[in-house]
C-alpha cells in the first residue's frame, strides 16, 4: 500500500492498480485477513472506477468491499466512492441513496473523512447543475476549506480540490443567473478560486485525493481564463490540461482495456478533449496549423 503511493502521485494508475493494490488484495486473501482485504478492495475499486474510468468493474469491487463491512461504521468509506462513480455516470438518484445510506450509518465527524464526504456531495451538486444545488456546492466548498485551515489532519490538497470544484460551480452559475452583475461576479470568483487552486497545486506538484485530479485543476483554470476573456492564457492551460491527461494515458499499456475507458468514460476527459478540439480548430483558422504534440498517442 505504502510503496504504491509514489505511483498515485505520478498518475501511473495502471501500475498502482496491478503491481500494488491488486497484489495487496491477493496477499490479504492468501492469509485470510478480511480487514486488509476490504481496504484493498476499496483501493482497487477507486483506482479502477474513478482514476481509470472502468465504472462497472470499479463498482463491483467497491460493492464487494461494502458487503464485507456491512454492519460496521467503516461501511461508509466504500460508499464515498460508490456515490462519486454514480454521480459521474449521471445516476443521481442512486448517488443520493448512497449518500443517505452514509447518513444512516453515521457520517465521519472530523478530519479527512468529513472533507472527502463533503467533496463527494459537491461533485453530486455540481453534476445536478441547477442554481440551488450549485449554491449548496459553494457552501460545502467553503466548509472544506475551513476544515483544511483549522485541522492539521486535513491536507491542503482538500482545499485545492474544494477551490477547483467551486470554480466549476461559479462557471455554471454564470450561465444560469439572470442579472449581469451576478454573472460578472461569478466569473470573477471563478478566476479567483481557480488561481488559488493552481497556486496550491504548484506548491505540491501533484494531487493525490480521489475527488480531484491534476488535469482538472489546469482545465478549470483554463475555463475561468476563457470566461474572463483571456484567450491566450486559456489556451496555454488547456494545452497543459490536455498534456497532463495524455501523459497519464501513455502510462497505460497499449493492449489494456483501461486505455479506452480512461479516455472515453471519464466525463472530465470528454470535456478536455472536446475543448481542445474546438480550440485547435479556432487556432487553425486564425493562425495556421499548430505544431503536433509528438508524445500524444494516435488515439487522441
Amino acid at each position: 500500500n505504502l510503496l504504491g503511493l509514489e505511483f498515485e502521485r505520478n498518475g501511473d494508475y495502471y501500475r498502482l492498480l496491478t503491481e500494488y493494490q491488486q497484489e495487496r488484495l491477493n496477499i490479504s486473501r492468501e492469509i485470510g485477513h478480511r480487514p486488509n482485504e476490504s481496504k484493498a478492495l476499496q483501493a482497487c475499486g477507486r483506482i479502477q472506477g474513478i482514476y481509470l474510468g472502468d465504472y462497472k468493474g470499479g463498482l463491483a469491487l467497491l460493492e464487494e468491499c461494502q458487503r464485507i463491512l456491512t454492519g460496521t461504521r467503516d461501511e461508509v468509506y466504500p460508499l464515498f466512492h460508490i456515490a462519486q462513480i454514480q454521480s459521474e455516470q449521471h445516476q443521481y438518484t442512486e448517488a443520493l441513496a448512497s449518500l443517505e445510506r452514509i447518513r444512516a450509518i453515521g457520517e465521519p465527524v472530523q478530519d479527512r473523512g468529513l472533507a472527502s464526504l463533503k467533496l463527494v456531495w459537491i461533485i453530486l451538486y455540481n453534476a445536478l447543475g441547477d442554481e440551488a444545488h450549485l449554491y449548496m456546492a459553494l457552501d460545502l466548498a467553503e466548509q472544506v476549506r475551513e476544515l483544511a485551515t483549522h485541522s492539521p489532519l486535513v491536507s491542503r490538497q482538500y482545499e485545492m480540490a474544494a477551490l477547483c470544484k467551486a470554480t466549476a460551480a461559479h462557471l455554471k452559475l454564470a450561465a444560469v443567473v439572470a442579472k449581469p452583475a451576478a454573472v460578472y461576479d461569478h466569473l470573477s470568483r471563478a478566476l479567483e478560486t481557480s488561481q488559488k487552486a493552481l497556486d496550491i497545486y504548484q506548491t505540491f506538484g501533484f494531487l493525490q485525493i480521489t475527488e480531484c485530479v491534476s488535469e482538472e485543476i489546469l482545465f478549470r483554470y483554463s475555463q475561468a481564463l476563457a470566461a474572463n476573456e483571456q484567450p491566450e492564457e486559456a489556451t496555454k492551460y488547456l494545452r497543459r490540461a490536455y498534456d497532463e491527461m495524455a501523459r497519464k494515458h501513455a502510462l497505460i499499456p497499449p493492449d489494456s482495456y483501461f486505455r479506452r475507458a480512461y479516455l472515453e468514460n471519464i466525463l472530465l476527459h470528454q470535456e478536455i478533449r472536446a475543448a481542445y478540439a474546438a480550440r485547435v480548430g479556432l487556432l487553425l483558422t486564425e493562425a495556421g496549423p499548430i505544431p503536433q504534440m509528438s508524445h500524444v498517442p494516435e488515439t487522441f
